[in-house]
């Protein structure tokens, strides 16, 4: 009993080793071909100005969450003026217009006012 359980030990031994000396084998050749051709890289970065691909540009359109979010306040039949009142309630124009969530307030009367269009 004791002779199978030294050799079970070993086999699982020797195959743990031989499995991580073929990882490092097969790393070190990835890397050799990853550093002669860049395409074969997988990144989230465009060229070299490390501009994530991933990330939206202001000029595109709004986000999906966003998008979301204005549907369902359009389901629960919030105008505008509703939504202004949400985010601005007693605050400064001057302190609105620099407020992220006027921009938001923005689109969503533009999306708004295309639905009511329809």
């Amino acid at each position: 009993m004791r002779f199978a359980f030294v050799v079970l030990a070993t086999a699982a031994a020797f195959l743990a080793s031989t499995d991580s000396a073929l990882a490092s084998e097969q790393t070190k050749l990835a890397s050799v071909v990853a550093a002669g051709n860049p395409l074969l890289t997988r990144s989230l970065t465009a060229e070299q100005d490390a501009q994530r691909l991933l990330r939206a540009t202001s000029n595109e359109e709004s986000s999906f969450m966003e998008k979301t979010k204005f549907y369902y306040w359009y389901a629960m039949g919030r105008t505008p003026s509703y939504v202004y009142q949400d985010f601005f309630k007693g605050m400064d124009r001057s302190i609105i217009v620099n407020n992220p969530n006027y921009k938001v307030w923005e689109r969503y009367k533009a999306y708004y006012d295309k639905k009511k269009a329809k």
